[in-house]
């Protein structure tokens, strides 16, 4: 499964509020800045869902137990919980997140998310990157 794919089921079935997400990634970052983890294939999907897990705990009014997010995630109740117990002391269990901090990942998200929409739209019309180039430099010279 992709990332895309992964993420959009996390999403869907963890009723997790969308400032979920971007505390779950300023987790991931705090985990791999303290770790010397690197993200690959064979890890990326646990780390989303344990920082999804432990944001959705810490911010979200509802949620769900570990087991439910396990199934969710595509792990067993127990390596869950074993992620889960690793990921905090990894971090220190610093799960607060000052508001600044929160804006600067709200902004660089919507600046990642933005030229991703570029992306599709020109792979959706079949535009080619050249053809961009060079019909801004046109318009540039007039």
């Amino acid at each position: 499964m992709s990332i895309q794919q992964y993420i959009d089921r996390v999403f869907k079935y963890s009723g997790c509020s969308p400032s979920c997400f971007v505390v779950a990634k300023i987790y991931v970052d705090r985990y791999l800045q303290s770790t010397q983890v690197h993200l690959t294939s064979f890890n990326v999907h646990r780390l989303l869902i344990t920082s999804v897990m432990l944001a959705a705990k810490f911010i979200d009014d509802a949620f769900f137990n570990n087991a439910y997010y396990a199934k969710v995630g595509g792990v067993s109740t127990a390596e869950l919980n074993r992620l889960e117990m690793k990921f905090l002391f990894s971090i220190d269990f610093r799960l607060k997140v000052s508001i600044d901090t929160f804006k600067k990942y709200c902004s660089q998200l919507e600046k990642e998310a933005a030229v991703h929409q570029i992306e599709r739209l020109i792979q959706a019309c079949g535009i080619k990157e050249d053809e961009i180039v060079i019909a801004s430099s046109q318009r540039m010279i007039t």
